[in-house]
């Protein structure tokens, strides 16, 4: 069977089969870990208020859960956390996020599933003497960020062994070093730090990255701790769920993912957060039950965009690349949508959402389509984009869609059969 899905070598067979914690590689041979470790010991022995800077989709609230729980764990005073509206701020940090957060006293952010590329953000903390440590797992531009530490294994030169976490598993990977740092023993550091794989199996699983080496070890443990959960939100979720006893990595990306994403959405994702940092179990099964109403909203929304996509789709059948745009589109489940279809005609599809003389967008892909790389090949079709192989968002102009929707064609028919 396992030669059959591509595996000749009978040694690495076996190890992804019996993956365990003996796979997890050391944090500290990740790009500027070291640094980014001496100043969060400092902030957090000094008592300085620190800034968590996420994302809104399940990676980036999952990850900033989990720092918001280590540093708790630590014992560290004033640390809070952000997450940008999907719609009303969009992807990443910005200036005026950089601003406000400057404005409280804040002098040091940590950004998690985001930050590779937040140029203008990042010379404008500089310019405010805010410290920023980027931890990040997107494809990185030509042009380095201008950051204290940018903790990202896609770095070009980087020495850690594996370029496919996703953003959770970095925070995860600087979280390993700074408890280390503290001089926790390994006695008490490792039950609380694998616990916190429950998170990072639920966003490797969410955000679709490749299920092999250090990935597959992770969500082979995470997913066998989730079925009785420590945390408390995850418990209410998976009850609330119906999957109590039955959790998989499956379900994981059916199931669970689609709800945590569910607040970013349709609403904010700092339902997410607080519903996997809360001590209190009456709140977790509140928030828990709050999440499975707005997924029911998200579904409805969903399946009359997968049908609205699915009549434009008889204009491209034949297309390599599947690229439509449409007005009126909810730009929260584009991703999920996309996914959808993708379903139906097994090949990488972007669906656009047109509003104010621009499409924002999200991809998904299929094996052997590096996402990513096609939107760097198309590049100047684009106002803006970012992801990774797998799934992508972009924004372009209206007038360059056909454009855009060529360029990418060619780029696929170029490439040839996989």
């Amino acid at each position: 069977m396992m030669a059959a899905r591509g595996w000749r070598d009978a040694g690495e067979a076996c190890a992804f089969l019996s993956a365990g914690l003996a796979a997890l590689h050391d944090p500290a041979s990740l790009p500027d870990i070291d640094v980014a470790v001496e100043r969060l010991v400092r902030a957090v022995r000094s008592r300085e208020p620190i800034c968590i800077y996420g994302d809104y989709d399940v990676d980036g609230t999952t990850g900033s859960a989990l720092l918001l729980r280590v540093f708790a764990w630590l014992g560290a005073a004033g640390v809070t956390h952000r997450t940008p509206h999907r719609l009303l701020e969009g992807y990443g940090l910005h200036p005026q996020a950089v601003d406000e957060i400057a404005a409280e006293g804040v002098r040091l952010i940590i950004t998690v599933d985001n930050g590779s590329t937040a140029h203008a953000a990042l010379a404008r903390a500089r310019e405010r003497g805010v410290d920023v440590i980027v931890t990040d797992h997107h494809q990185i531009g030509a042009e380095r960020a201008d950051c204290l530490a940018l903790v990202n294994p896609c770095r070009p030169g980087s020495a850690y062994p594996f370029s496919e976490l996703c953003g959770c598993a970095v925070a995860f990977k600087l979280a390993q070093a700074l408890v280390k740092a503290m001089g926790r023993s390994p006695a008490e550091a490792k039950p609380f730090l694998t616990s916190l794989l429950e998170f990072v199996a639920v966003a490797t699983v969410s955000d679709v990255m490749p299920l092999h080496g250090e990935n597959r070890a992770i969500v082979r443990y995470g997913v066998s701790r989730l079925t009785e959960s420590s945390c408390l939100g995850l418990r209410a979720l998976i009850g609330v769920a119906g999957l109590a006893g039955k959790v998989s990595a499956e379900n994981i990306g059916w199931v669970i993912g689609p709800r945590l994403n569910a607040a970013g959405r349709t609403r904010h994702a700092s339902i997410a957060v607080e519903l996997l940092t809360t001590e209190s179990e009456s709140r977790a099964t509140e928030l828990a039950r709050e999440l499975e109403t707005l997924n029911r909203e998200r579904q409805d929304i969903e399946r009359a965009m997968v049908e609205q996509a699915l009549e434009e789709l008889d204009r491209h059948r034949e297309d390599p690349v599947i690229v439509l745009a449409r007005p009126g589109w909810h730009r929260g489940v584009l991703g999920i949508v996309a996914s959808r279809v993708l379903e139906r005609v097994e090949r990488p599809v972007l669906l656009m959402a047109i509003e104010d003389g621009l499409a924002h967008g999200s991809g998904r892909s299929t094996p052997g389509f590096d996402l990513h790389a096609a939107l760097c090949a198309c590049a100047g079709h684009l106002a803006g984009f970012g992801g990774h192989p797998m799934a992508a968002g972009l924004t372009c102009e209206t007038g360059k869609i056909d454009g855009f929707r060529a360029a990418i064609i060619a780029h696929a028919l170029a490439l040839g059969p996989e």
